[in-house]
């Protein structure tokens, strides 16, 4: 009688035992394998977005310009916005330039846009969204008409 008591109470301690003890910590994700798993990669685009009907935009006497007429949006800080697939990138325009009397020129960067993508949809302030194929935006530096 003795042994069974003492078996049940045996027990009893070790379940109360093993069910207070904190659950062990879990386990630390092996950073160099998720570092190596295959993923989307993306890249830095900078370019330029042209005006180059002089009639779609103003000179200012310093050499800046700005849109007018069905281009007003296209000012300095106007949003660039590239879509794809697996993602989206913006950034804004910057830098407003006319070099001469018949172009003007602003320029914009996308930091994360995803490469290997199928097509790529920019939207430059409030235009209609334009489709370009992953060379026409691979070059150095990327030349975006709007006019």
């Amino acid at each position: 009688m003795w042994a069974g008591g003492l078996v049940g109470l045996v027990l009893a301690v070790s379940m109360f035992v093993n069910n207070s003890t904190s659950p062990p910590p879990p386990a630390v994700p092996d950073i160099a394998a998720l570092l190596a798993s295959p993923g989307p990669s993306s890249v830095m685009l900078a370019g330029t977005v042209i005006l180059g009907n002089s009639a779609s935009f103003t000179r200012d006497p310093d050499g800046g310009c700005a849109g007018t007429g069905a281009h007003a949006d296209i000012v300095e800080g106007a949003l660039v916005v590239v879509m794809t697939d697996d993602g989206r990138a913006s950034g804004i325009l910057t830098d407003p330039r006319s070099p001469d009397a018949g172009t003007c020129r602003f320029s914009f960067r996308l930091a994360g846009l995803p490469t290997g993508q199928d097509r790529y949809v920019v939207t430059v302030a409030d235009h209609d969204p334009r489709e370009y194929a992953e060379p026409d935006l691979a070059a150095a530096l990327a030349d975006l008409r709007v006019d």
